[in-house]
């Protein structure tokens, strides 16, 4: 058996908060209240239309029907199905939120339910996410966000300064109040380490998430690549064996195959009280040595 398909991987870098001006950081609490609430609007109308919206796969597992979900929430002007009307109209509620703004809420409250779906015993018993932001994965298709070298392009030197690395993502707030048509980008400075930049050049850019980090009040990108492996050749079954080395868990291996769905005896965790207070201790040393180091770059 022949094995290609691509390999997600997840590259974490902190945005220079230090450097942030008052504007931005008030920016980006709007863009991330705003799609905070976006997610969550999505999550309570899935809840309440799941008797017509939730379909069964022939896995026997439940998965929420996009198509039917947006004839819900989104007017369109474009193909067949054009619809003026709709029961819960997003882009009425959300009025300072693109289209596709909209529809990255939307895939992100699907997952989120599909996967508390799985887990949980009773169905439509969804977990509480009001203690804390919930970010919008947005995609690379389309120059939805840029990842930009100030060297490479020549900026000028006072970016230069700031930072070598900047993200740019999508700042919709004000498109429709200046009735433009044509979207700004919010310019974010990134403590990116040489580290970063050789794990980057191995795949391609699918995805990034903006996140904040209450514990350390930072805001970090998580930037999503796709890397293509090497061709695997086996007579046998495929399987994943996944190990996540954590602090507050010795370890934590699931087992990941072809089936899309992990059984609870597939998943073992490994404690240690000894172990872990010693990862927190050298853990919060670490990140201390990162912090004085990304003030050199």
């Amino acid at each position: 058996m022949t094995i290609e398909k691509y390999l997600r991987k997840t590259i974490k870098v902190r945005v220079k908060r230090e450097v942030l001006t008052k504007r931005k950081k008030r920016r980006i609490e709007q863009i991330t209240g705003r799609d905070t609430r976006t997610i969550k609007h999505y999550l309570k109308v899935i809840k309440h239309n799941r008797d017509n919206i939730v379909t069964k796969t022939r896995n026997g597992e439940t998965r929420v029907n996009k198509s039917k979900l947006d004839k819900l929430t989104l007017t369109t002007t474009k193909g067949k199905d054009r619809r003026t009307t709709v029961t819960h109209d997003m882009k009425k509620k959300f009025s300072r939120s693109s289209h596709d703004e909209l529809q990255e809420c939307r895939d992100k409250a699907v997952a989120i339910f599909n996967s508390q779906n799985q887990v949980n015993s009773r169905q439509g018993k969804l977990h509480s996410h009001h203690r804390r932001k919930i970010p919008r994965t947005q995609s690379a298709n389309k120059e939805r966000f840029k990842l930009v070298c100030v060297n490479e392009n020549k900026s000028s030197e006072e970016s230069n300064k700031l930072a070598r690395w900047w993200v740019g993502i999508r700042d919709s707030l004000d498109t429709n109040i200046n009735n433009s048509n044509r979207h700004q980008r919010l310019w974010l400075p990134l403590a990116l380490s040489p580290y970063h930049e050789k794990e980057m050049k191995k795949g391609k850019f699918q995805a990034l998430e903006l996140l904040y980090y209450p514990h350390t009040k930072e805001w970090w990108i998580h930037l999503i690549i796709l890397i293509t492996p090497q061709n695997y050749h086996s007579c046998r079954p495929p399987a994943v064996l996944g190990i996540d080395l954590g602090i507050n868990k010795r370890a934590a291996t699931a087992l990941l195959t072809p089936r899309k769905r992990i059984y609870r005896r597939e998943i073992k965790f490994w404690s240690g009280n000894l172990r872990k207070r010693l990862l927190e201790k050298y853990d919060e040393k670490l990140a201390q040595w990162q912090k004085k180091n990304e003030k050199q770059l």
